[in-house]
């Protein structure tokens, strides 16, 4: 079915999720052969409502001449207008499938990797991250390639009514031999002394390990990758923030 949207600034959320209608026809025996699913189209007309809740009438539509529709289920359907609202939010990756067998897919990097996205404020509140999913099919070399930008919800749904600009992302997908990776640990460098009467008692790191690849030699020497300098000087409270890794030669 399709829905006709009344000005811009206003978008359709469907309050009760409505994908398929059921219909009962009347038409002369000879018409039957005629019709299919596709002999049908149910819409929703939404001009001129206003922001709200509203119940709407399903209307339906043959492309066959001679054919009355009878019923159709739900003859009605709850929908909320709300206002169109717009976030910047970051994009991350994540594989499926497989490589070729012996290698695997390390360092996906996403250009742009942050996206503009729009669409109806109560969705969009639970949106914090968009994802790129990149297909393996027996690839044994990096490559790049064009890749949709998604949301979902909780359920790991695909989130609807909503837009991405861009709606594609570049993937620039490293493939190595399984061989020459290695997950190792996250040391943080400190500098600086915290205030007086307080002691750091964590300091944990998102992630908390790492995937590196490399030499076998240089995998082999490497237990932990420590970071850049993290300056705790007079600090009396937790803190959060971004930090570099310093990388070792032939990491």
């Amino acid at each position: 079915g399709e829905a006709r949207f009344p000005p811009a600034f206003f978008h359709l959320v469907v309050v009760k999720d409505v994908n398929e209608v059921e219909i009962r026809i009347m038409a002369e025996r000879g018409v039957w052969q005629k019709l299919s699913s596709g002999s049908f189209e149910a819409y929703i007309d939404l001009s001129g409502l206003s922001q709200g809740t509203h119940d709407v009438a399903v209307n339906v539509r043959s492309s066959v001449d001679e054919v009355q529709i009878v019923e159709v289920k739900p003859a009605k359907i709850l929908v909320s207008m709300e206002p169109v609202v717009h976030k910047t939010i970051e994009v991350k990756s994540k594989t499926e499938g497989n490589a070729a067998e012996g290698m695997i897919a390390r360092n996906i990097k996403l250009d742009p990797n942050y996206v503009d996205i729009s669409g109806p404020e109560s969705i969009l509140n639970q949106i914090s991250v968009a994802t790129a999913s990149v297909l393996l099919d027996g690839e044994d070399a990096s490559f790049e390639r064009s890749v949709s930008v998604k949301a979902f919800d909780e359920n790991n749904e695909e989130h609807s009514n909503i837009s991405f600009n861009p709606k594609e992302v570049k993937a620039d997908v490293t493939i190595v031999k399984a061989a020459q990776t290695k997950t190792v640990g996250i040391k943080v460098k400190t500098e600086g002394r915290i205030a007086s009467g307080y002691w750091i008692n964590k300091i944990a790191t998102d992630p908390s390990t790492l995937t590196i690849t490399g030499s076998a030699a240089s995998l082999d020497s490497t237990d932990y990758i420590e970071t850049e300098t993290l300056n705790v000087d007079g600090l009396n409270s937790n803190k959060s923030q971004k930090i570099g890794l310093t990388i070792p030669e032939g990491i």
